[in-house]
């Protein structure tokens, strides 16, 4: 049994036997490969969100490498080796996905791909715009006029048809339909920020390999800063801090697909954010935050990239989304790395699927397949006690290794730590002996004791939020910031002084919106606010007329309402959003 002393803290990695006759060895498990030198070429199959095949699917890097997939969905391309690259997969009735991949220095790399097929939500006018809205109402976009203009500018012609598929966390497939590969993240908006700031080059990504040939292969621009090995674990615990705190992973409360063109099949933009609320899969409803995070999937680099926040109105998140493609409503977490290869008796098991789970939390699925050396390498989030599954009857696993699922619990990582995992199979039944099965077979689990950086508010809010409470207080002074949700609009503000006098202050943006005097009694305000920020700060200043004490006083901010237009409401269509219980519906 593997054992780590980390910080002063005790961890145990725990073996679990999924499923009869196999068992799961933590040590290393001495297979060899017979693979040869593939380095750098990356070997994958494109299938639609049903398992289907996909034929004809152009698969393409922002360098001009080029493939495209055959009658059974596979295809190969060869990347080089010594940065993560970007693949970008399309096909014509389907949303375009772009994937991150870091292929392998020692073997071929295994990809699974999924694309979604485009449906309808529903059409408006190219140039005022309207309300579109799943037949359930569980996704609604409100585009108001002039939101909308052709890719390469200009006014699109008539109207517009604006596609969406939603993508359930809930779904046991969640992992495999999400876009961007390795669910790499970008925090260009630290938590307590109301505006994005410079961040540095994205640090090392994931790569299987020990060994990287940096000459081979040829980047894109975008992979040019880009590492290709994770940050080297010591043991004094200094990997526990290591990372930069704007590098992580996600996991969703939901995401969509979002496409738009006009009559005449041109891809359509937006100009400006517009109004979006999707609803919350009700198995999350009970968890999901006050204010959650909004992150848009970069095309030249496979990159979520955090762009604002959206507010938890009744059982659905509203936000302002500004860009058309992936749209996520995700929760950060630093990142972490879990390495290791799959094995059967003495030989590797190439294109295993192994799946990365948070078992308390829905959306937290990673998955990432064996290389030809049976090796594996994920980035994972930090600070949760995760759950590691094998899954070995994939098409082009090892025919001995049978159809089989282990699993292996991983106590909570620091930020920037590795941690192996090796996964030994042997079946019973397939050519192991029984006897050698019975004197090799794990069935002792063990749980995660207490760690240092286990987080356990990590899916908790840490903002005040509109509508959500009262804020009340007395003698001593408070400066609260707000957040809205939003970046333009109107909201109320609530106000009562009980006895004594008090002054409070609205400021947006470090501008003064409304200033109640110093007064006793109560006051409402309706407030009107434009601009890049999505919070306002409240000051108070209590007993503002006397130094004696004994006020006492309370403030409430309204929410600004959402999917707002002022005008006439479009035919409403489909668009695969989920039902009320949050399936695809698609």
């Amino acid at each position: 049994m593997k054992k780590k002393y980390r910080n002063g803290s005790f961890r145990r990695l725990a073996v679990a036997v999924v499923g009869v006759g196999a068992w799961l060895a933590i040590a290393g498990s001495g297979c060899s490969s017979s693979s040869g030198s593939k380095g750098g070429v990356v070997k994958g199959v494109v299938v639609r969100d049903d398992g289907q095949p996909l034929e004809g699917v152009d698969v393409s890097t922002a360098d001009g490498a080029t493939t495209t997939t055959n009658a059974q969905g596979k295809y190969t391309i060869n990347l080089g080796v010594g940065a993560r690259r970007v693949l970008r997969l399309s096909k014509s009735g389907y949303f375009t996905n772009v994937v991150g991949v870091t292929p392998s220095a020692k073997a071929a790399t295994n990809q699974r791909n999924v694309l979604r097929e485009r449906k309808l939500l529903g059409k408006v006018d190219g140039a005022t715009g309207g309300l579109v809205a799943s037949d359930s109402k569980n996704i609604q976009i409100a585009l108001e006029p002039g939101a909308l203009a052709l890719e390469g500018g200009g006014a699109p012609a008539g109207s517009v048809d604006i596609f969406v598929a939603y993508v359930d966390p809930t779904d046991e497939s969640f992992a495999a339909q999400m876009p961007g590969g390795d669910f790499r993240a970008r925090r260009n908006r630290p938590a307590g920020t109301d505006a994005g700031v410079s961040i540095p080059p994205i640090p090392p990504p994931i790569d299987a390999s020990d060994e990287v040939d940096a000459g081979a292969g040829s980047a894109g621009e975008e992979d040019a800063a880009v590492p290709a090995a994770p940050p080297e674990e010591d043991d004094d615990g200094g990997g526990a801090d290591g990372g930069d705190p704007s590098d992580g992973v996600l996991t969703s409360f939901g995401a969509l697909f979002i496409e738009a063109e006009d009559e005449n099949r041109r891809p359509v933009v937006f100009t400006r954010p517009s109004d979006i609320c999707v609803t919350i899969p009700e198995a999350m409803r009970a968890s999901a935050p006050a204010t959650m995070p909004i992150w848009v999937l970069g095309t030249s680099t496979a990159t979520w990239e955090e762009t604002t926040v959206a507010v938890k109105v009744d059982d659905q998140y509203c936000f302002q989304g500004g860009a058309m493609g992936a749209v996520n409503c995700d929760i950060f977490q630093r990142v972490a790395y879990v390495k290791g290869r799959v094995c059967d008796k003495n030989r590797v098991v190439a294109n295993a699927e192994i799946v990365i789970t948070n078992p308390n939390v829905s959306g937290s699925q990673l998955r990432v397949f064996t290389d030809e050396s049976g090796e594996y390498l994920v980035a994972v989030g930090s600070g949760s006690d995760l759950t590691a599954q094998v899954r070995l009857a994939g098409a082009d696993a090892s025919p001995a290794s049978g159809a089989a699922t282990l699993q292996e619990t991983i106590c909570a990582l620091c930020p920037g730590e590795t941690t192996t995992v090796d996964f030994g199979v042997c079946p019973v039944g397939f050519g192991a002996d029984a006897a050698d099965a019975a004197e090799t077979k794990r069935n002792d689990v063990f749980g995660c004791r207490d760690s240092m950086c286990r987080d356990n508010s990590a899916f908790q809010s840490t903002a005040s939020v509109c509508a959500t409470q009262q804020v009340a207080g007395g003698d001593t002074p408070e400066t609260r910031t707000i957040e809205l949700g939003r970046s333009r609009g109107t909201f109320t503000f609530y106000h009562e002084a009980y006895g004594k006098k008090d002054q409070m202050q609205v400021f947006y943006e470090g501008q003064q919106l409304y200033d109640t005097g110093c007064i006793s009694g109560g006051t409402t305000a309706t407030l009107s606010f434009a601009g890049a920020a999505t919070a306002i700060v409240v000051v108070v200043t209590p007993n503002c007329d006397s130094p004696e004490l004994g006020t006492a006083w309370d403030f409430l901010i309204g929410c600004p309402p959402w999917l707002q237009l002022g005008g006439a409401t479009p035919p409403v269509g489909d668009g695969g959003a989920p039902d009320a219980g949050g399936g695809d519906g698609g």
